[in-house]
């Protein structure tokens, strides 16, 4: 074979291998595009939280409970029955045992309710609960000085007999008249956090060294008609701090539960909807979530046939819980 179409035969098969490779290359590159396409986004994928209603009533017009889980395993749950603040122990979270009064009744004119209950350390344990004025059926109306809802403070030894102790947070200060639905959480170190319902409609937080004095923290949590926070911590290993809360909205009959998440307890991000009511004209109220056992969640809650009375209170509304098992911190 003559040299000239030796060297024409090398640079056509050259070429044919650089069209090869090419190719091949290309093939990859675009068998790589579309699985980073195809592939499921970690939000899509992530497992939903459902919670699964329990369809008795464990309390008959009872809403906004706070429920511990005590030393010894068995759980106390307070709230307001009759004018009183009363509690009730169970050892399974099911079944509770008749209320019992802590000795926090009504001041004359006034209405007691909500109360949220924290033991600091043996033999000192506090309360904070709301207070409003009694009016008459039919005149409630917006925030304003004839209707302030102040937190006020109980003091006990024991967690079950409270002796009242003043002022919590006066709401006219910086609440626009309406501090409601308190919950208590432990923070790292030594220091408490109340958060709660400020101007009616949004959920702000006060700090304290001992859960007597409260200094109101800056802004607010949640906002965009955000009411009845849940807030729940985690804190793991280094000192990151996993918190959640569950919150309700005031959206009427057919509102719902949120779940909203944070790194820091003070900047937080609205997440999903975890929970609704039964029905289009119902409404639920006050989530109160406390592990039963490792990975097993129970969220009580009050609930309304016809939420057309969920600011009025008017309706009458019952307690009911729900149940979630898995990490809630997910």
């Amino acid at each position: 074979m003559q040299p000239r179409k030796i060297w024409m035969m090398v640079i056509i098969l050259t070429i044919i291998l650089f069209l090869a490779i090419g190719l091949t290359i290309g093939l990859l590159k675009y068998r790589s595009k579309i699985s980073i396409q195809t592939s499921p986004s970690p939000s899509a994928s992530a497992k939903k939280e459902v919670w699964t209603k329990n369809s008795a009533v464990l309390f008959q017009n009872v809403t906004s409970t706070d429920t511990l889980k005590m030393d010894d395993d068995t759980f106390r749950m307070f709230f307001q029955k009759n004018g009183k603040i009363v509690y009730a122990d169970s050892k399974d979270a099911t079944t509770f045992s008749d209320p019992a009064s802590t000795g926090i009744d009504e001041n004359p004119g006034k209405f007691n309710s909500n109360p949220t209950v924290f033991k600091i350390k043996d033999n000192d344990w506090i309360m904070i609960y709301e207070e409003q004025p009694q009016l008459p059926k039919g005149a409630e109306k917006g925030p304003g000085p004839g209707t302030q809802r102040n937190l006020l403070l109980a003091t006990s030894e024991d967690g079950k007999n409270f002796a009242k102790a003043g002022v919590a947070v006066d709401s006219a200060k910086e609440d626009r008249y309406f501090a409601s639905v308190p919950k208590l959480v432990k923070l790292p170190g030594s220091k408490i956090r109340m958060y709660y319902v400020s101007e009616g409609d949004k959920i702000a937080s006060a700090i304290s060294d001992d859960g007597k004095t409260w200094t109101r923290e800056k802004g607010f949590r949640l906002e965009d008609l955000a009411v009845d926070p849940d807030p729940i911590l985690k804190v793991c290993c280094g000192g990151t701090q996993n918190w959640v809360m569950y919150f309700a909205t005031l959206e009427g009959s057919n509102n719902k539960f949120y779940k909203a998440t944070s790194r820091d307890g003070i900047n937080w991000q609205k997440g999903e909807i975890v929970l609704r009511s039964n029905s289009e004209k119902g409404a639920i109220v006050d989530p109160d979530v406390v592990e039963v056992s490792p990975g097993k969640w129970r969220m009580f809650f009050g609930e309304m046939a016809d939420g057309s009375g969920q600011m009025g209170r008017s309706a009458q509304i019952d307690l009911y819980y729900a149940d979630f098992e898995g990490d809630i911190f997910e």
